[in-house]
């Protein structure tokens, strides 16, 4: 085999690939370069029939990283695959043509995975720091303090963002709001949905002085009752994990610790749902 390389050609690109995208031989002598561009510095010439794995492509096959006896970049047209006459610029031309020819909604949706959290303000700017780390995703908080279920869903239904996003709803009930009005006020949050992945966090019971505490307790034991009745599958029940008045920094918002033991919650039970 004729090769001229310089020095440094096996210290810039020499590594381990975990596969190759093909395996080929230069159908030609090829010029290896330090760049996948014509106009990169000039490595060396490999000679026509020397085997080499493509570990990625670039513009389409139009230049391509490979490895094997030599490293650096090698056009596409120069390279066939296999015992094949299919250059590597072709095949990938190819991939790419189908990738082109299917509808958005067959790609991947990287967005799917990430979190969006609606609610008031135990939402805002709350756990999202946190969340985010547990589960190395990218989370919005949308909640807005001192909305109610009404309002937190017409915010919802304003937007078209966070659309594929797994959903995270959490609606702390006003003084004395009847638990029908609570759901119907919420509903429309769910009828947007357009896929399963969502959580609905329990209501949580007021801890202030100057509220009816077996009164509100009654009606928070209500209103989840009937969320997990409605949400079997994506109701997630905190309410013994916040019962401790230690959780509270006053009446009803809860501490660091607190919010940092929410997101905790959350995240396992998205990695149990395997979403």
């Amino acid at each position: 085999m004729r090769l001229v390389l310089a020095a440094s050609v096996t210290l810039l690109f020499s590594f381990a690939a975990d596969a190759a995208d093909y395996s080929a031989f230069t159908s030609t002598d090829a010029v290896l370069r330090a760049a996948p561009s014509d106009k990169a510095t000039k490595l060396g010439v490999v000679a026509a029939g020397t085997p080499l794995e493509v570990e990625v492509c670039f513009d389409r096959g139009a230049f391509c990283l490979v490895s094997g006896s030599v490293n650096g970049f090698v056009s596409g047209d120069l390279m066939t695959i296999g015992s094949t006459d299919q250059t590597v610029h072709d095949a990938e031309s190819a991939k790419w043509a189908d990738i082109d020819s299917k509808p958005a909604s067959a790609l991947p949706d990287f967005d799917a995975r990430n979190i969006v959290v609606w609610g008031d303000s135990l939402s805002a700017n709350t756990f999202g720091d946190e969340l985010s780390q547990l589960l190395t995703r990218q989370v919005s908080m949308q909640g807005v303090p001192g909305e109610d279920g009404a309002q937190i869903a017409k915010r919802r239904l304003a937007t078209t963002q966070f659309e594929s996003r797994i959903a995270v709803i959490w609606d702390r009930h006003y003084t004395n709001e009847n638990p029908d009005q609570y759901m119907a006020d919420l509903q429309p949050i769910f009828d947007k949905l357009a896929h399963d992945r969502y959580v609905v966090i329990s209501d949580i019971r007021s801890l202030a002085s100057d509220v009816d505490l077996d009164q509100d307790r009654t009606l928070t034991e209500k209103i989840n009752a009937r969320l997990k009745q409605g949400h079997p599958n994506n109701f997630l029940d905190l309410t013994t994990l916040l019962e401790d008045p230690a959780s509270r920094r006053d009446g009803l918002h809860l501490t660091p610790p607190a919010y940092d033991s929410v997101a905790e919650a959350i995240a396992a039970f998205v990695q149990n749902k395997g979403w």
